[in-house]
């Protein structure tokens, strides 16, 4: 069994249970190379049960109170398809993994990118507010998958991203 997780986490006490020690744990941060080089198409043996723990989210959410939140494998699997289902995504996409290796949504552009066999770029943290330097990483990757919080969707022109096909906004609020 595996549980994939951030290196800051390795102090919580969920680790220090007999249900943690008895799995591997894969630091995502630490390991995020060795984690893509894996072929997309050898096919992975499924170990867990729908309801086993995938990770475990520290959110404030829309109430300021700090709380965590227990994800299951289903809940993965789940967002996972929604998202490859819904906005069908396939191998022939380059996706842009925006997000921090401190989100969730991480894992999620991830996944996605293992489910369907899509190439995946990771956008290096220091672009990631520089609307210019945003669009000539999406152009040299000819990304069709994009994802953006909304304050950088806000400056965004369509000429400046003239591959991206879907638009995935998160983390912020989008305004009406």
């Amino acid at each position: 069994d595996l549980i994939i997780t951030l290196a800051k986490y390795r102090s919580h006490p969920f680790f220090s249970t007999s249900e943690a020690k008895a799995k591997q744990i894969f630091y995502v941060d630490e390991n995020t190379d060795e984690l893509l080089s894996y072929p997309a198409t050898k096919p992975v043996k499924i170990v867990n049960r729908d309801e086993d723990l995938a990770y475990i989210v520290n959110t404030s959410g829309s109430t300021g109170k700090p709380k965590q939140v227990l994800v299951p494998h289903r809940g993965l699997k789940d967002c996972t398809d929604g998202h490859v289902d819904t906005l069908k995504i396939t191998s022939a996409d380059n996706i842009a993994a925006y997000a921090d290796t401190a989100f969730d949504a991480h894992i999620i552009e991830m996944l996605i990118q293992r489910r369907t066999g899509a190439s995946l770029f990771i956008v290096p943290a220091e672009i990631r507010r520089d609307i210019v330097k945003l669009s000539k990483f999406y152009q040299n990757h000819r990304v069709t998958v994009g994802v953006f919080v909304a304050s950088m969707l806000r400056q965004c022109k369509r000429k400046d991203f003239p591959d991206l096909r879907v638009v995935i906004s998160t983390g912020e609020k989008i305004d009406d």
